[in-house]
């Protein structure tokens, strides 16, 4: 179906070219007339009338260009149906090609997990959207280099953010601190997640961490991977401090900009409010 559309469209390609000239002249002959002064020169209206006896050359191109357009929708129906059927499967053996091992994470609309990224694929828009704990990273086109190249890029740049557990513990311990002072409160309150990204960005620059190594502004999403990793790796009590994140309530997700979604927190896949560092032997967490 969809071969037999693209050679109509290459046919029609060529019958629009050749007639492009004489839509161009069939325009200067009506404008020409379209005054009163230009209408009163018999040669002008010759001129059109001559132009409006080739313009019947044109009609077979009208008529086809009137049948392409179900044409179309019918070629594009055969299109997705053809998409539906087989795009998964070439994704995951592109995927395995690379080494990644695919985890099914939702049906509708179909989500793989590749390389700890969610992979969500629109194939009514043939696009994907590559994201971490539910923040968007890249959307590319529906096609699997593409979309495992995404994955690549998106993942070497979380990655460029990590700087190793001792030091960002660190320097999460500092941007809390600082907020705190930038808000006017005591030490040991909690601080809202999404507030840290501004100090994190500071702490980062100040001792040459990050991508840059320089000041840069600290995503969301790198909070969430590294937050992911500091948990994944045991690292969230060190020496004498622990870290503590407060869990979000329903109330609170309703605006997705105030809460961060960590995959491996305290207690793991679920949406995260506020942080706050407490001495090691301050009994359960609060």
């Amino acid at each position: 179906m969809t071969q037999d559309f693209r050679d109509r469209a290459r046919e029609l390609a060529t019958v629009c070219q050749a007639r492009a000239k004489e839509l161009d002249r069939l325009g200067r002959a009506l404008a020409a007339v379209a005054d009163e002064a230009g209408f009163r020169d018999p040669a002008r209206r010759r001129k059109l009338a001559k132009e409006l006896r080739d313009a019947r050359l044109l009609a077979e191109v009208t008529t086809d260009l009137g049948e392409l357009g179900p044409a179309l929708a019918e070629a594009e129906r055969a299109w997705r149906q053809e998409l539906h059927m087989g795009f998964v499967d070439r994704l995951l053996e592109a995927a395995a090609a690379r080494g990644l091992e695919p985890r099914r994470l939702g049906d509708r609309p179909p989500v793989w997990g590749l390389g700890g990224l969610a992979v969500e694929l629109d194939l009514d828009k043939e696009q994907a959207l590559v994201s971490y704990a539910r923040e968007e990273v890249a959307r590319c086109a529906l096609d699997p280099a593409a979309i495992l190249d995404a994955v690549d890029e998106a993942r070497a740049g979380l990655e460029a953010w990590w700087p190793g557990p001792e030091r960002f513990f660190d320097a999460l311990a500092a941007a809390w601190g600082a907020r705190l002072g930038r808000e006017g409160r005591p030490a040991g309150e909690r601080v809202a997640l999404v507030d840290l990204c501004d100090e994190l960005a500071v702490e980062l620059a100040r001792r040459g961490l990050g991508p840059g190594k320089d000041l840069q502004p600290f995503p969301r999403v790198a909070l969430a991977a590294c937050l992911d990793r500091l948990a994944r790796e045991g690292a969230l009590q060190q020496g004498r401090l622990r870290l503590e994140l407060g869990t979000a309530t329903g109330g609170t997700t309703k605006d997705k900009r105030n809460v961060l979604f960590l995959e491996a927190g305290m207690g793991g896949g679920q949406y995260y409010l506020s942080l706050r560092f407490a001495p090691a032997d301050d009994g359960r967490q609060r």
